[in-house]
C-alpha cells in the first residue's frame, strides 16, 4: 500500500526519507518534523490535526510510539485490541479501528510505517478524548445543556503510554469516569450484551387478563426469566405468580419510577415498560454513559446529584446517599438545564419574582381574564425601571404585549407562595434553583416533569437541616419551624437568608438509564427528547430528501481550480434538487476538482470547502457544465499574523442569501461541518463527526398537520419553515451575527424548539500569510490569531441564479 499523504511543502521530504536506508535512525526526527511543521496532515480522506500529536510526541521523548525498526512496539501490539473493544465503554469501535488502520497494521515493516505511526496516534487521541470527555461538544446537542466539553490532558495520556504497554487497555480505562454510577452502567451494558448475543432475554407480550399474586399463566415463566436476568432475585421459574415474583415486581417498579401495584393490568405501565426490547435498553445505557463523561472524572466527596429523567435527588457523601427524595422538574418545553452549580444560601419564606417568560405566557392571560387573579394569587406589580409598586388598575391589561410589558410580578412570601417555605440559591444566570412547593400532592405523580424549569423538592426541610447543621441557630427542625412560625405571625411575612458555610456542588443530568445506590438497574422515558437528539448527532446521518426524480439521463459537471494548501478536503459537493418542490433533493455527491464527473441531469446546489455557488447549477442531459473557482490571496489586514482563519462572511447579504436559499430548498445545511481543535466549523471528514446533520426541517414537515402540542416558539419556528414562499422568508429563524456566527432556531423531537449558535464556517484550515484559497465567488473574512477584528474581502463577481 502506498503512502497517501498531502502535506505541503513536506511531501518531498517524506518521499526521500521513506527511500532512505537510515529510516530507523531518522524515524523520530521525521515524526517530529511532520507534526511540528504542518498544522494538518491528510491521509486517504482523514484530516489529522497535529497540535496534540506534537504535544504527545514531545511528552513521550519524540520517538515513534507504535512501530520502530520495522516492527510493532509493545504499545503497537496492544493498540488494536483496545480500539476493537471500544464498545466496552459504549463507544463504536468503527470510529477508531478503521479499514485504513487495519490495513496499515498488516504491514508494519513496509514503507507505510510513517502512515501507520501517525494514523495510529490519531486513532489513540480520538479514542482517549471520546472516552474521557465524550464524543460531542455538549452545548451543541441542546440549548438546555450547559456543560462544555472537557479537555484531555496530553501529559496524562503520555504517562499512560510510558507504562507497561501490555496493560494499555486497563491504563486507558483510567481516563473514563471513575464514579460508581458509570462503572455499574458499564457492568450492566456488558452483561446485557452477553445475554443478547445468546438470545437469553425473552420477548414479552402482555396477556389479555389481569395477573395477581396466586395466579398461574404461561407468560409468567418468561417474565420471571427476564427479571432474573435483569438482576432481580427469582428462584422458581414456574408459571405461578408467587411471593418472589411479587417482590421482584415491586423492586422493578421502584427502580424504574413506575407506580406500584401487585396486580398487573394488560394495558398497564408495567407491561409497556418491561416489554421494551433489549436493543433500546442497551442504547439508553450507552447514551447515559456518554452523558456521564461530561462530568469531572471524580465528583466531590460531598455533592448533590439530581437525575432529571427519573426526577430523583440524591445527596452523596463518600459514594453513599445520605438524603434521597423525589423532585419535580421542568416540563419538556421548559426543561431544567443540565449543569454543574453549587448551593450557597438557604432562604426561608421566599418571595417569588415571576420569570418574564412565565409572566407573559402563563400569568398575563389569567390577569386579562380577571384582574382579581392578582389579589387571589398575592401578586404585586412592580415597574421594571424604578422597581416601585404599580397600581394594577391603571394598566390597560388587554393591550399588554411582549413588546410593551415594562413591569414584573412578584408573589408575596408565605405558605401559598409557589416556592413554598424554602428556597435553595444556586449561582447560575438562568434563575434555576431548588425550592419547596405549595402543591406537594404532585410528588405522587409518576411523571413529574411539571415545573417551569426550577427543581421542587419533596422534603426541603431535611436538606435545610443538613446544609445548616454546623450553625447552632439552625441545627434542628424545631428551631427552623419556630423561626418560620414567628416570621409568618404578622400580615407581613419576612424573608430570612442564611449562607451555607461550605457551599455544596450540585449536578443535574438527564439519564434515562441508571443504577440506583441499592444496585437496581432502571430505565425511564426520554421525555425531554435529549437521548433522541444526542443519538441523531452521534449517528451523523443527513436527513433524507424526497428525491429529485429520474436519474437515467446524465450530463457532466466540472469544477476547475487549484486548492489552497490549507484546503484539506478539496472536494466538490453537488446536490440535485427538484426546483418545483421543496425538500425534494438527492443525497450529496462528492468529487474531485478538474475532473469531468457524470451526474444525473437536473438542477444542483454546488459547494467547495464550505464556499457555495450563488444559485442553481444546471446539468443538461448529454451536456457539459463547467464552473471556475476564484483563487485569492489573503487580505493585507490578516497577513500580519499567523494561523489565519478564512470564513464565509455571513454578516454580508450575499452569503446570507446563499445560506437561506440552500436551506429553503434542502430543508437542511448543504455541507457537513465538524468542530476542530483550531476552533470554528470546518468540513466533516471520515474521522470528524458532522454536527449539522441533526438540524433539518424534518419535524415540522412530518408533523405539519399536528403542531398543537408544540410550544409557541416551536409553532412559530415551524410556521416560518412551512409557510415560506421564497428563501428570504426563512430569515426569521436565523440571526446573523457581526462576527459571522449564526444563531439558528429549529424544532426537533419531541416537538421542542431549540436555539443553537453556530461558529464561523471556515473555507480552509488555518493558513499563513503567503497562502491562498480557492472558493466560489462571494464574501469572506480573514482573521489571524490574536487579532481583535477580521478583514473583509470579496472573491470574484457573484452572479446569482436563484
Amino acid at each position: 500500500m502506498s503512502s497517501i499523504w498531502k502535506t505541503v511543502p513536506r511531501a518531498l521530504m517524506i518521499a526521500s526519507l521513506l527511500a532512505s536506508p537510515q529510516v530507523g535512525l531518522a524515524s523520530g526526527q521525521m515524526v517530529m518534523d511532520l507534526v511540528t511543521n504542518n498544522s494538518f496532515l491528510k491521509l486517504s480522506g482523514l484530516v489529522l490535526e497535529t497540535s496534540k500529536m506534537k504535544q504527545l510526541y514531545e511528552a513521550t521523548g519524540g520517538q515513534p510510539l507504535w512501530v520502530q525498526h520495522g516492527r510493532l512496539t509493545e504499545l503497537g501490539q496492544a493498540l488494536p485490541a483496545v480500539l476493537k473493544t471500544a464498545d466496552r465503554h459504549g463507544l463504536n469501535p468503527r470510529d477508531y479501528w478503521t479499514p485504513l488502520l487495519e490495513s496499515l497494521f498488516q504491514q508494519p515493516g513496509g514503507n507505510t510505517w510513517i502512515s501507520l505511526e501517525l494514523a495510529a496516534t490519531e486513532a489513540l487521541l480520538h479514542y482517549a478524548t471520546d472516552l474521557h470527555a465524550g464524543r460531542l461538544e455538549p452545548t451543541l446537542i441542546d440549548d438546555d445543556i450547559k456543560f462544555t466539553k472537557k479537555t484531555l490532558e496530553i501529559s496524562r495520556l503520555a504517562e499512560i503510554l510510558q507504562k507497561n504497554g501490555q496493560a494499555l487497555a486497563v491504563n486507558l480505562d483510567s481516563l473514563a469516569p471513575q464514579e460508581k454510577m458509570y462503572s455499574e452502567l458499564r457492568k450492566h451494558l456488558m452483561q446485557l450484551r452477553q445475554y443478547q448475543s445468546i438470545n437469553a432475554i425473552p420477548e414479552l407480550v402482555a396477556p389479555d387478563k389481569n395477573l395477581s399474586p396466586g395466579d398461574r399463566h404461561p407468560i409468567i415463566p418468561k417474565l420471571k426469566q427476564k427479571l432474573r436476568l435483569l438482576g432481580y432475585e427469582i428462584t422458581d421459574i414456574s408459571d405461578l405468580y408467587d411471593g418472589d415474583l411479587e417482590m421482584a415486581i415491586m423492586f422493578y417498579q421502584t427502580d424504574n419510577g413506575l407506580p406500584f401495584g401487585s396486580t398487573l393490568l394488560p394495558k398497564g405501565n408495567f407491561w409497556r415498560h418491561i416489554g421494551v426490547g433489549i436493543g433500546q435498553r442497551l442504547k439508553q445505557i450507552e447514551l447515559s454513559m456518554e452523558k456521564l463523561r461530561w462530568l469531572p472524572n471524580r465528583l466531590e466527596s460531598r455533592h448533590v446529584f439530581t437525575n432529571l429523567a427519573f426526577q430523583r435527588f440524591r445527596l452523596m457523601e463518600n459514594g453513599q446517599p445520605v438524603l434521597q427524595m423525589r423532585t419535580i422538574n421542568g416540563q419538556p418545553h421548559r426543561r431544567t438545564p443540565t449543569m454543574r452549580d453549587r448551593i450557597t444560601t438557604v432562604e426561608f419564606n421566599p418571595t417569588w419574582t415571576v420569570p418574564y417568560s412565565i409572566a407573559l405566557k402563563d400569568k398575563l392571560p389569567l390577569i386579562q381574564q380577571d384582574i382579581n387573579y392578582l389579589y387571589r394569587a398575592r401578586l404585586t406589580v412592580f415597574d421594571s425601571n424604578t422597581w416601585q409598586p404599580m397600581d394594577p388598575y391603571l394598566i390597560d391589561w388587554r393591550n399588554v404585549t411582549e413588546k410593551n410589558m415594562n413591569f414584573y410580578l412578584q408573589q408575596d412570601a408565605g405558605p401559598q407562595n409557589a416556592l413554598g417555605l424554602f428556597k435553595f440559591h444556586l449561582t447560575n444566570p438562568w434563575a434555576i434553583y431548588y425550592h419547596d412547593t405549595s402543591d406537594p400532592h404532585l410528588f405522587q405523580e409518576s411523571n413529574r416533569e411539571l415545573s417551569s424549569g426550577c427543581i421542587r423538592l419533596e422534603r426541603p426541610m431535611e436538606l435545610a437541616k443538613y446544609l445548616l447543621a454546623s450553625d447552632p441557630k439552625w441545627s434542628s427542625e424545631s428551631q427552623i419551624r419556630a423561626v418560620l412560625a414567628k416570621s409568618q405571625s404578622s400580615s407581613f411575612t419576612s424573608q430570612i437568608k442564611v449562607s451555607v458555610k461550605q457551599p455544596i456542588p450540585i449536578y443535574t443530568l438527564y439519564l434515562t438509564a441508571e443504577v440506583t445506590p441499592e444496585g437496581g438497574l432502571g430505565f425511564t422515558a426520554d421525555g425531554y427528547g435529549q437521548d433522541a437528539r444526542l443519538l441523531r448527532m452521534l449517528n451523523a446521518r443527513p436527513a433524507k430528501g424526497a428525491g429529485a426524480g429520474d436519474s437515467s439521463i446524465t450530463g457532466q459537471l466540472t469544477v476547475r481550480g487549484t486548492p489552497g494548501r490549507g484546503q484539506a478536503v478539496a472536494k466538490v459537493t453537488a446536490i440535485r434538487c427538484d426546483r418545483s418542490r421543496r425538500f425534494a433533493c438527492d443525497d450529496a455527491i462528492n468529487f474531485d476538482l478538474n475532473k469531468a464527473t457524470t451526474l444525473p441531469a437536473g438542477s444542483y446546489i454546488v459547494g467547495f470547502e464550505n464556499s457555495l455557488h450563488a444559485g442553481w447549477v444546471q446539468v443538461s442531459g448529454g451536456g457539459s457544465t463547467t464552473l471556475d473557482l476564484v483563487q485569492v490571496s489573503l487580505p493585507a489586514g490578516a497577513q500580519a499574523g499567523s494561523n489565519i482563519k478564512v470564513f464565509r462572511d455571513l454578516s454580508h447579504k450575499t452569503e446570507q442569501r446563499k445560506f437561506l436559499w440552500a436551506i429553503y430548498n434542502l430543508g437542511r445545511h448543504p455541507m457537513g461541518l465538524a468542530t476542530y481543535d483550531f476552533g470554528d466549523l470546518y468540513s466533516a471528514t471520515s474521522n470528524k463527526r458532522d454536527i449539522m446533520s441533526r438540524i433539518s426541517a424534518d419535524y415540522c414537515v412530518s408533523n405539519a398537520n399536528s403542531l398543537k402540542g408544540l410550544s409557541k416558539e416551536g409553532r412559530d419556528t415551524c410556521a416560518v419553515i412551512l409557510n415560506a414562499k421564497n428563501f428570504t422568508q426563512l430569515a426569521g429563524n436565523y440571526e446573523f451575527k457581526t462576527d459571522s456566527s449564526v444563531i439558528e432556531k429549529f424544532v426537533t423531537a419531541p416537538g421542542d424548539w431549540i436555539r443553537i449558535q453556530h461558529k464561523r464556517h471556515l473555507v480552509s484550515t488555518p493558513l499563513e500569510a503567503q497562502d491562498f484559497i480557492s472558493v466560489f465567488p462571494g464574501a469572506y473574512r480573514a482573521m489571524a490569531d490574536g487579532q481583535k477584528s477580521s478583514s473583509a474581502f470579496t472573491a470574484g463577481q457573484v452572479q446569482e441564479n436563484y
